[in-house]
């Protein structure tokens, strides 16, 4: 073996576990900051896409009964013609059946045997300035509290204090019934002494153009009045139904939406006028009814928020929710994918090394790979009626660490073409019987020389002719390529004897000769004949080649009897 010092030439790849562990650490430093980076950028639109994509032609959920209150009824948030139709509403729901001229119920009936909603979520906000002098709040607090002693859960909504993308809202964003300045204020009489089950903000919005518009997402929670938060009210009506499970997240929830026409109020659309309910309460029986006004609600890329929001409850309801994004499923899914790219590439390319562009073949394989499991995840998702569409991250995470295995063996490729281009043009290959391969420090290289070198070299073949023993230090004389002579004399030579001495495997030219003998083994299986000075743990492909240990008295005899007993050059 030359001097660690000389010039550097193409190395192998290497599979020894200071390498593995070295490139081990260097993939999971990338992926932490490239999952880090990349989850505090998401969403994006490769994965809105995606969601898009899969949230074609959704319907919406039989549970749910979207009714509005009709053009008329005022401002859906703020306006005071609100209050009248929703008490006759409720009036209606507590009666359990169409009330009578004068607003009663009808003689002989009882309240709600006849007709009995799992609840009401009204997508109206009672506020302080805009109370109704014809609706006493005495009026309205007396038929809520008798719909909580039916057990049908009242739902309303809050105003939160800033917007899903963390904007804070103004007065601006809310119009006033009586043009008082500053935020709408929540109706204590109402929200504080308890007439309403739950409340939470129906801040919902949809994908960016230019993406189809059929995916809606909204925050689990956002900050409200009081320094309180508030949680989605599609959450608040899963986290309080006994069949449904609920939902801790943190992180935003996206939905499908279904077309555009379907609340269009036409035959066969999914709204509700006010007007049938009242004349037949049934249609609400066991249903979620929403309450709101769609014609003058807030409108998000042409839809009504009261539209969105029934939307929304729709996939919980249906236990068709899109998946949570949340940020440790994002961050498995992309290193689970990515780990199946990178060792994915590895496995490929040791099947196909010996194939030309072997490299460029497991990269394509590792990736198909990637992405089919990927799509078998979200495909799997879909089929349990759940939307996954955070695919832009682990797509980009696969390709990179395929990327980074190709980086990884590619120094093995180009090192055995140039090992062949080496052999193929050397005219002449000098002939050895033996190749010493060592760690050249001071102490073992004279050991080597004494007690391997000098007793091969002094050994006889049958014909009394001496074995040729390659030992760099007598092998390579002044002024020759010392690498081509040393990559030559391995491949004209009958046996390979490397000196598993303490730090051989940490020299990156022992590992570098040993890799060319694996080479040249392919041809050759008893090609190498280690012997073991220093007992450490080998390297997995050496670990299989039987060794010669030095605690043996006779070690360099059993190492002479195995080179004599099958001497192809006699």
């Amino acid at each position: 073996m030359t001097s660690d010092n000389a010039v550097a030439r193409p190395r192998p790849f290497d599979w020894t576990w200071k390498r593995n562990a070295l490139f081990g650490a260097l993939y999971a430093a990338f992926m932490l900051v490239f999952v880090t980076i990349g989850l505090w950028r998401y969403p994006d639109l490769v994965s809105y896409a995606v969601l898009s994509g899969l949230a074609q032609d959704r319907e919406i959920s039989t549970e749910v009964v979207p009714i509005d209150l009709g053009s008329g009824a005022g401002n859906a948030a703020h306006g005071i013609p609100l209050r009248a139709p929703i008490l006759r509403l409720l009036q209606t729901v507590a009666c359990g059946r169409p009330l009578s001229p004068g607003g009663g119920c009808r003689r002989g009936t009882l309240a709600g045997i006849a007709s009995r909603p799992q609840a009401i979520v009204l997508d109206v906000e009672f506020t302080t300035d805009c109370r109704d002098p014809a609706v006493p709040v005495a009026t309205l607090q007396r038929v809520l509290r008798t719909l909580i002693g039916q057990r049908i859960p009242i739902y309303g909504l809050e105003t939160p204090l800033s917007d899903s993308f963390g904007t804070a809202l103004t007065a601006r964003d809310f119009p006033s019934c009586r043009n008082v300045g500053g935020m709408p204020l929540p109706d204590a009489d109402i929200y504080d002494r308890g007439y309403v089950s739950a409340t939470g903000h129906t801040w919902i919005e949809m994908l960016p153009a230019p993406l189809p518009q059929n995916v809606g997402w909204y925050r689990t929670w956002l900050p409200g009045p009081g320094g309180a938060d508030l949680q989605a009210l599609p959450l608040e009506v899963v986290r309080t139904s006994a069949s449904q499970v609920p939902i801790e997240s943190s992180e935003p929830i996206f939905f499908g939406l279904g077309p555009e026409n379907a609340f269009s109020g036409s035959p066969g659309s999914a709204l509700v006028t006010l007007g049938a309910v009242l004349a037949d309460p049934r249609l609400i029986d066991e249903k979620v009814a929403i309450v709101g006004n769609i014609a003058t609600d807030r409108r998000i890329a042409g839809r009504s928020a009261f539209e969105l929001l029934a939307w929304a409850i729709s996939d919980l309801k249906r236990a068709s929710t899109a998946h949570r994004t949340e940020g440790w499923l994002g961050a498995a899914v992309t290193l689970v994918d990515s780990a199946l790219a990178f060792f994915g590439y590895l496995a490929f390319f040791r099947w196909l090394r010996t194939m030309k562009y072997s490299y460029l073949l497991a990269l394509a394989a590792a990736l198909a790979g990637a992405l089919l499991a990927l799509a078998a995840f979200v495909a799997t998702l879909f089929a349990a009626h759940q939307l996954y569409g955070q695919v832009a991250l682990p797509i980009v995470g696969s390709i990179a660490a395929a990327l980074l295995a190709l980086r990884w063996t590619r120094d093995r490729v180009v090192h055995e073409r140039f090992l062949q281009s080496l052999w193929a043009e050397s005219s002449e290959v000098e002939a050895f019987d033996v190749f010493i391969s060592y760690a050249r420090d001071p102490e073992n290289a004279q050991w080597v020389h004494d007690n391997v070198f000098v007793p091969l070299a002094a050994a006889r073949r049958a014909d009394g002719t001496p074995l040729r023993v390659f030992f760099d230090r007598e092998s390579i004389t002044l002024g020759m390529d010392w690498y081509e002579r040393i990559v030559t004399a391995i491949h004209g030579s009958a046996y390979f004897v490397p000196i598993y001495s303490k730090g051989y495997f940490e020299r990156w030219f022992c590992r570098d000769e040993l890799e060319l003998a694996m080479l040249r083994r392919n041809t050759r299986p008893r090609f190498i004949l280690p012997v073991m000075r220093y007992h450490q743990s080998l390297p997995r492909p050496y670990r299989r080649i039987n060794y010669t240990d030095v605690r043996e008295a006779h070690f360099v005899d059993h190492l002479r009897e195995a080179i004599l007993k099958d001497d192809l050059r006699a």
